[in-house]
């Protein structure tokens, strides 16, 4: 809501915003530490998604060609950058 005052002429000289109390929003942060934690959890849980899917990929690396392993190691490369950068994300909510 505004207030307005006006000059002696009846014009209106400016707005003045009134004064709120936010006091009470304070107490959200609480919450908000809460999503956070569930937010951890689920990082987490795909970074364990990630970790599961590349185990298969590492232990089964020597059983496939040469060209094969190639693109085995890319992946693997890419699910370890994944990783790191979840990691990095769950350090920083922490």
């Amino acid at each position: 809501m505004l207030r307005s005052r006006t000059k002696s002429n009846g014009k209106t000289q400016h707005a003045e915003k009134l004064d709120m109390d936010f006091a009470g929003v304070i107490g959200r942060q609480v919450h908000m530490d809460d999503n956070n934690d569930e937010l951890i959890d689920l990082l987490c849980a795909k970074i364990g998604v990630i970790m599961e899917d590349a185990s298969v990929i590492a232990l089964t690396i020597g059983a496939v060609s040469a060209e094969e392993r190639t693109a085995r190691i890319d992946n693997l490369q890419r699910a370890s950058a994944s990783i790191a950068a979840i990691s990095a994300a769950v350090a920083s909510l922490v």
